[in-house]
C-alpha cells in the first residue's frame, strides 16, 4: 500500500486536521465554550481530474461523554477501534490495525436531503498517535475558564 504524507495536526485547542493535500478530514468546535457545543467537518479527497469535497457546518457529537472514554482507551491501547456517532446518519470509525497504522472512516450526511459522503484517512504510528491525543482534547468539554468543570452559582454549591 501507497502512503502519501499522511498529517495529525491541532490547528487550535478547537480544530484539527489529519491527512496530506489529496485526502483530508478537518474537525473544528463551533463554540468550545460551549459543552454541547456543534462541530463543524469539512472533507475532501482529490485526484487528477477530480475531487470530491463536503462540508457540514452543524454537526452534533452524540454522546461526547461516551466519545471521549472510548477515545481514551482507543489512545492508551486498551481498545482496537472505536465508533463516534454524529447527527444525521454519520459517524467515525477509528481503528488501529496490526502494525499500529489507524484508519479514521467517516460519514457526513443530510438526512433531509438524502446525501452522504464517506471516506477515509489513513495515518501512520506517529501521525496516528498525535491523532489520538489531539482527538481525545477536542472532545474534552471545555469551559469558559479553560478547566474541565463549570464555573458559577451550580458548581460553587457542589463544592
Amino acid at each position: 500500500m501507497y502512503l502519501r504524507h499522511e498529517v495529525a495536526e491541532l490547528l487550535s485547542n478547537e480544530a484539527m486536521r489529519i491527512g496530506d493535500k489529496y485526502n483530508s478530514l478537518s474537525i473544528e468546535k463551533i463554540e468550545p465554550a460551549e459543552p454541547h457545543s456543534g462541530w463543524r467537518f469539512e472533507a475532501a479527497a482529490a485526484g487528477a481530474g477530480w475531487k470530491f469535497a463536503a462540508v457540514h457546518d452543524t454537526v452534533t457529537v452524540r454522546c461526547s461523554d461516551d466519545a471521549l472514554k472510548q477515545a481514551v482507551d482507543f489512545a492508551i491501547l486498551q481498545s482496537p477501534q472505536i465508533e463516534v456517532l454524529l447527527s444525521e446518519g454519520g459517524w467515525l470509525r477509528i481503528k488501529r490495525d496490526l502494525r499500529g497504522y489507524i484508519v479514521v472512516r467517516y460519514r457526513l450526511g443530510r438526512l433531509t436531503l438524502g446525501a452522504a459522503v464517506e471516506g477515509e484517512v489513513i495515518l501512520d504510528i506517529k501521525a496516528g498517535d498525535a491523532f489520538c491525543k489531539e482527538f481525545s482534547q477536542l472532545l474534552l468539554p471545555q469551559y469558559s475558564n479553560g478547566s474541565l468543570m463549570p464555573t458559577g452559582p451550580a458548581s460553587s454549591k457542589a463544592a
